[in-house]
């Protein structure tokens, strides 16, 4: 059974070591990714709404269409 070369222990030792003492730093990194995504879904919701009114005003027996077309293009 092969052994681990030393250098890749040292390697993952230094990884392992790395990763404890910036763990606080990846949960924050994930807290700023939840908030960021919870403003650019708030954005884009926003965004159909504004475009799904702006179609009601323009005629309502092609508004399923225009939608699509709307949707898809963004």
């Amino acid at each position: 059974m092969d052994k681990a070369s030393p250098s890749l222990n040292l390697m993952n030792n230094i990884r392992h070591k790395m990763y404890k003492k910036n763990q606080k730093s990846y949960k924050q990194h994930d807290f700023t990714f939840f908030i960021h995504r919870k403003i650019y879904l708030s954005l884009a919701l926003s965004f159909l709404n504004m475009n799904f009114s702006y179609l009601q005003s323009i005629d309502q027996s092609t508004i399923h269409e225009r939608f699509i077309f709307l949707a898809c293009s963004w």
